[in-house]
């Protein structure tokens, strides 16, 4: 099973002001929050000592549906990347250093995540994501932003939601007190017609620091030794990371849609459907159309190392009461997917083998997460008072064209 958040969950209290969070959803971590105080836009600074480029419209930067990847039009704003580590103080949030390996290996994980979501397939999986949400009794959308605002959820619709995020990338803290790879926590950010949508003020999203410290030494690692494993290592560690960014950037896709954090994505949103009667999995269902399959990674020949990269395997589930089917990744098809090739998915080529019934997800060799993050509006409103204090960065210009090649070049993940 995927240890990816949801996203998803009840809402407490229908309307602001105050927020409120409700119970982990047991073995996904991912909780929603509505809140109706968030921060005020910070001090955008680009990642070099360059004049950072003109803000965007409101309806974000034009990009055209089928285009190569450029630093010009695939800039990525708002990017403001914090540590959520200290045992003794669940609000201390300091910066991720910017130069740091972690840092650049995170930049390029949100990069590819966004090429992923950002291609054909991606954009077609993100469509059919939104169009299966808003298939509900339409007596229980009445209220969804969407709704609301007279809405065509189409893909010029999608284009917005993407450039939406590329112009004010939500605030993402590497933490050490969430127990998946990530969870997406959903604002009340739609608060009567006309409302604006902004990223920031819709959700935060947490990745497991210890993903992104293990996969930034694995690149480092391959930068002084590039040994077959060592690569293999670091690109493994890439994709998973990259799909977890993607993933929990589809519960913002849900979020937008519906503006509340209400326990909204029918269960035939999830793979297998109905995987859960009362509620979906809206980041697994864009997973299986875009790959074909549920990627994770186990442990190699039973090492217990949790900073592996592990062997990535892939598995399906027709429905709830059929067997998985599983595979193992191919090599070649993770660079391909890294080099941000994806026309060998949705994944057809793979040979079904049964995965050893043994092996552990390498998230499951880690220690296990206290879970105990942030809980109240006090702490959000509390946590944001110190977040609106750092400043953002824009991933742009030479950064850009750096830290995008990482795959291929791992000594880049070093900031001269």
């Amino acid at each position: 099973m995927s240890s990816r958040g949801s996203g998803t969950g009840p809402n407490k209290t229908p309307s602001p002001p105050r927020a409120t969070v409700s119970a982990p959803t047991a073995g996904r971590g991912n909780v929603p929050v509505s809140s109706a105080s968030r921060p005020p836009p910070a001090t955008t600074l680009p990642l070099r000592t360059t004049p950072p480029p003109a803000a965007p419209a409101a309806t974000g930067t034009k990009r055209p549906a089928s285009r190569s990847p450029s630093p010009d039009t695939d800039q990525i704003r708002g990017l403001r990347i914090m540590y959520h580590t200290d045992a003794r103080d669940r609000f201390s949030i300091p910066e991720v250093p910017r130069t740091s390996a972690t840092y650049q290996t995170t930049l390029f994980c949100i990069y590819l995540a966004f090429e992923m979501l950002d291609s054909q397939k991606g954009r077609a999986a993100l469509l059919n994501t939104a169009t299966q949400v808003l298939s509900v009794n339409p007596r229980s959308k009445k209220t969804w932003a969407v709704t609301v605002n007279k809405e065509v959820v189409d893909a010029a619709w999608i284009t917005g939601f993407l450039n939406g995020m590329r112009d004010d990338f939500p605030n993402l803290l590497l933490s050490t007190r969430v127990s998946d790879l990530g969870v997406t926590r959903r604002f009340h950010w739609f608060k009567g017609p006309g409302s604006t949508w902004k990223p920031k003020e819709a959700g935060l999203l947490f990745l497991d620091s210890r993903m992104m410290d293990y996969a930034a030494d694995s690149v480092s690692r391959a930068a002084t030794s590039s040994t077959p494993a060592n690569v293999a290592d670091y690109e493994n560690h890439l994709l998973m990371a990259s799909i977890t960014i993607a993933h929990e950037m589809v519960h913002f896709l849900v979020g937008r849609i519906v503006g509340v954090p209400d326990n909204d994505t029918p269960s035939k949103v999830n793979s297998p459907p109905n995987l859960n009667t009362d509620t979906g999995e809206s980041g697994r269902f864009w997973e299986v159309q875009f790959f074909g399959r549920l990627i994770n990674a186990y442990q190699t020949d039973g090492n217990n190392d949790p900073r592996q990269g592990g062997t990535l395997w892939a598995e399906i589930k027709p429905s709830t009461g059929a067997a998985a089917r599983t595979a193992q990744v191919p090599q070649a098809l993770v660079k391909a997917i890294l080099a941000r090739n994806f026309s060998d998915l949705p994944m057809a080529r793979v040979t079904d083998i049964k995965r050893p019934a043994t092996a552990k997800t390498v998230r499951a060799l880690g220690p296990v997460a206290a879970n105990d993050y942030f809980d109240t509006a006090t702490d959000f409103d509390r946590a944001f008072d110190k977040m609106r204090t750092l400043t953002t960065s824009t991933l742009s210009g030479r950064d850009w064209v750096r830290v995008t090649s990482i795959n291929t070049t791992p000594n880049n993940v070093r900031v001269a």
